[in-house]
Parts: structure tokens; sequence; C-alpha cells
């Protein structure tokens, strides 16, 4: 389990510490999205099952400018990037 991702902005924080999002294109059930991004699995060591616990956990745990361990399922093999957590820019 975990979250996939679909997307990274261009030049934010998830971009710089090397997380991917989705580069093939597929339609499901009439709908386009973007697969074959990393699944996100746990946040600081915390496990992620949906996107409701990554908020949860960012906005009960962390604050601007804190480093969190994300570690993602990426072709199969566990990887953890380092992330120094920016506002998102719907904040600034």
């Amino acid at each position: 389990t975990g979250v996939l991702i679909f997307e990274v902005e261009a030049g934010g924080p998830a971009e710089n510490a090397g997380l991917r999002g989705g580069e093939q294109q597929l339609v499901v059930s009439g709908v386009p999205m973007l697969v074959g991004g990393d699944i996100l699995i746990s946040i600081d060591q915390v496990e992620v099952k949906r996107f409701e616990d990554v908020v949860n956990y960012l906005a009960s745990y962390t604050s601007v400018g804190d480093r969190v361990t994300l570690t993602v399922i990426r072709a199969g093999n566990e990887v953890e990037l380092s992330v120094t957590l920016e506002e998102r820019p719907g904040d600034r």
C-alpha cells in the first residue's frame, strides 16, 4: 500500500529531493491518469496508506523548514529521500 505520486511541482522541495511523478499517461474508465511515479510508503517511518495520512502527518508534526524522510518504492526498490519542507505555493 501507499500513495502513488502523479505529479511533482517543478522546482519544489519534492523535485529537489528527487521524488518522481508519473511519466506515462493511461486512460482508465475514460479518465487520463499519469502512472509510473514513486509510491510513497512512509514519512519519518510513519506508514502512509492514503493521501490523507500525508496531509495529517505534515499538519500535525511538521513545520516549514523541517526536514522529513520519505520512503518510496521506485522500480521495485525502497528508496529514502530527505525533503526540507517549504510553504505551499497557495499559502505564500
